[in-house]
């Protein structure tokens, strides 16, 4: 994560605050450049709206495809909260980083805390969560290959 960071997260402090906010306005400067790069319901969704304090539960990789050379991989995740879910899609991901902070009591993930979405070069896009914890998930993929849904 760039901009909104699990430190500056947990400081509490003026100096923090501050520079959250100031990161807050960068991010969003640099941002609104991405917006021909995704389809309209995705930027709206996952940069206007976002899922903060939902929860992540489903995580799945799926290998496609029928000869090595072809295979294929896109993610899809399945995020709730009291009152609505969303199924989030990456396809032709490039990148998966998976840095899970959990202990041995922890059974997962925990609460989605904030969402970035940069590009990488002028053809791919990252999009990195960041979670309660200080867990984050990382993906890497071409331009125009996230899609969100709402599915309750």
């Amino acid at each position: 994560m760039k901009y909104y960071t699990f430190e500056l997260w947990g400081d509490q402090s003026p100096e923090a605050e501050k520079q959250w906010l100031r990161n807050d306005k960068a991010y969003y400067e640099r941002v609104k450049f991405l917006k021909k790069r995704i389809s309209d319901e995705a930027y709206k969704i996952l940069v206007e709206k976002g899922f903060h304090d939902y929860t992540l539960n489903e995580f799945k990789v799926i290998q496609e495809g029928y000869d090595f050379r072809k295979w294929k991989i896109k993610v899809e995740m399945v995020v709730t909260n009291e009152i609505e879910t969303w199924k989030i899609k990456v396809e032709n991901v490039k990148k998966i980083f998976i840095n899970h902070n959990g202990t041995s009591d922890d059974t997962g993930f925990d609460d989605w805390g904030y969402e970035e979405l940069l590009d990488v070069d002028e053809s791919t896009l990252s999009f990195e969560i960041l979670f309660a914890s200080g867990s984050t998930i990382l993906l890497h993929f071409p331009n125009n290959n996230i899609f969100v849904k709402q599915i309750k």
